[in-house]
């Protein structure tokens, strides 16, 4: 890959080398992949440096909270975490290419004179934010491009950064059945296979480990809020803060519900909108070639993947919702075409709410 060509990777390392005061950084409401590319670089790193740290925009998920590592993470809320970005001589972006996506951060981090590194899977990834940058938006995971910088950069990674490694590429595919999974993705996952860590344990801690709070919540969705619209082929689900703190609402147990309505055998696209931080946060997932990072783009303030996208808001949500349903005959034209019996429907009433 020409982003890994020698002359790039030469100039980095030699960046790292020099550097004595590393912050690793990654983008707000850390997800699998983010927090495994933190920690495996954190791991690798913490041995080699002065002083690295692990700060984030906010807290992680518990479902996470047994990655290695994970104890030592700061939050930016820390008077420390704030110091530590001021000192730092580098600071590595990692699963996110663009400021704004650390929140409260993004000022200290563009204000920043530390050599910085992103290394990314996400299209469009700001200019002049970075002195190198490792980009790539056919990458499955921000974990597999770290796993082939760290390898091109001849980093001798342990046990625990290769755990840290699979549970990113396990969570950002899905378990390796979305499209965005490649032979090269397969690749990266073989040889960190090669560690010989139980990777049975790895998907018991993402997805046995839920909460009563949780499975109550998922269940409260799929019964009393996920709305479907077979004519569009389109689900959606909204969830007020009221509602969530109902279930004892912690970070991340809404993870994943943006493709529970992916399930239904003719729904093609699906959305989550829910009421958290002062904001409706908005999520997008589809199958197949539907892109909805255009529709996140162009509607709600964000961007992303093709099949995987998110944006936000500061309207209420009820108004984020409505816009929504009123997009709808317009953004599923290319699912409606794809299925011609479906077509005498696209006039009827999107408003209508049908529950299943």
């Amino acid at each position: 890959m020409e982003i890994f060509s020698k002359r790039n990777i030469d100039a980095a390392k030699a960046d790292i080398e020099a550097a004595k005061k590393v912050v690793i950084t990654a983008h707000l409401n850390p997800d699998g992949d983010a927090l495994g590319s933190s920690l495996a670089l954190y791991n690798y790193l913490k041995t080699t440096k002065e002083e690295c740290h692990v700060i984030l925009p906010n807290n992680i998920p518990d479902t996470f909270k047994w990655m290695p590592g994970c104890s030592e993470i700061l939050i930016w809320d820390n008077e420390n975490a704030q110091k530590l970005l001021a000192e730092a001589d580098m600071i590595f972006l990692l699963d996110f290419n663009n400021a704004s996506r650390v929140d409260k951060m993004q000022k200290a981090l563009e204000e920043s004179s530390a050599v910085k590194i992103m290394i990314d899977h996400h299209p469009n990834p700001q200019e002049g934010l970075c002195k190198h940058v490792f980009s790539d938006h056919e990458a499955a995971a921000a974990c597999e491009l770290l796993y082939i910088f760290c390898k091109e950069c001849g980093f001798k990674l342990s046990i625990d950064s290769a755990r840290c490694l699979y549970t990113g590429l396990v969570t950002d595919t899905g378990c390796f059945q979305f499209n965005c999974t490649t032979k090269r993705t397969f690749r990266v996952a073989g040889e960190l296979a090669a560690f010989n860590f139980d990777r049975s344990e790895i998907i018991h801690h993402i997805y046995d480990s839920y909460s009563e709070g949780r499975m109550r919540l998922m269940g409260y969705v799929l019964t009393q809020k996920m709305v479907v619209f077979p004519q569009y082929h389109t689900a959606y689900i909204s969830l007020t803060k009221a509602e969530a703190d109902q279930f004892g609402y912690q970070v991340g147990d809404t993870e994943g519900f943006v493709n529970l309505p992916l399930c239904i055998g003719n729904i093609q696209f699906s959305a989550f909108f829910m009421e958290r931080d002062g904001l409706i946060r908005c999520s997008f997932r589809s199958k197949g070639n539907f892109k909805v990072n255009t529709i996140a783009e162009h509607y709600f303030n964000g961007g992303g993947h093709d099949n995987a996208a998110g944006g936000k808001s500061y309207k209420p949500l009820n108004e984020i919702v409505d816009r929504f349903v009123s997009l709808l005959p317009k953004v599923t034209l290319p699912l409606c075409r794809r299925r011609p019996r479906m077509r005498k429907r696209i006039n009827e009433n999107p408003s209508q709410k049908l529950k299943e």
